[in-house]
């Protein structure tokens, strides 16, 4: 345990920000303060995990900059308060749980990255700003993961492997060594994606398949 933990505020109140706490409480490094939420989104509810939900930032961002991470799941929401955030006395950080193994530079691994329990990042991953990577996940070597992408549990990317800005993939895909997928691609849970494909599109199958093109992020 770190003596004279700093507080820290966790913008998000939903499921994913119960995982962030809790990634936030093994680490042991800060002390959450609260969960924030703006006033047209407060869930009925008041506290998560024991911690209270508050609408106004006023009361801790006063006086001098806190630690906060984002803890929201959806990508284009998390951009947009990412955004917002230089209007607020907060310095972001990054949360990477104990029990992930890294392989790697820490540095490699951009602010507002959040890496859950039982994942393995392999030697000279580059990880942009603001990634979820979530249980269980393995991040083969030399691979790059841009800004805003989202990994759910049990996702395996081979060696070398380029995953576009905004992206998501679902539970248990799988991408081939040296596949490059472009911004903003969905990928289905349980799709095994053996070869390149652009933006925006939604993907499919075994092997995965353009099932949809979407509108541009």
């Amino acid at each position: 345990m770190v003596a004279n933990k700093r507080p820290i505020i966790i913008w998000g109140s939903g499921g994913h920000a119960k995982s962030v706490a809790r990634i936030i409480e093994a680490e042991g490094k800060y002390d959450i303060k609260a969960l924030y939420t703006p006033k047209e989104f407060t869930p009925s509810y008041k506290t998560v995990l024991g911690y209270p939900i508050i609408d106004d930032l006023s009361k801790f961002t006063s006086e001098e900059v806190l630690p906060s991470i984002i803890a929201i799941g959806e990508n284009n929401i998390r951009e947009k308060v990412a955004q917002e955030l230089p209007d607020y006395n907060l310095k972001e950080i990054k949360a990477v749980h104990p029990q992930s193994i890294i392989l790697n530079d820490l540095d490699r691994i951009g602010t507002g990255t959040i890496i859950h329990a039982q994942s393995i990042i392999g030697p000279d991953v580059i990880i942009g700003k603001h990634v979820i990577i979530s249980a269980q996940c393995s991040i083969g070597h030399d691979s790059i993961i841009e800004d805003f992408v989202h990994i759910t549990p049990g996702v395996r990317l081979g060696g070398g492997t380029l995953i576009g800005r905004g992206s998501f993939l679902a539970m248990g895909v799988v991408i081939f060594p040296r596949v490059r997928l472009g911004k903003n691609v969905r990928v289905s849970a349980n799709a095994v994606v053996n070869k390149d494909f652009g933006d925006n599109v939604i993907l499919a199958g075994n092997p995965a398949k353009i099932i949809k093109k979407i509108a541009s992020i």
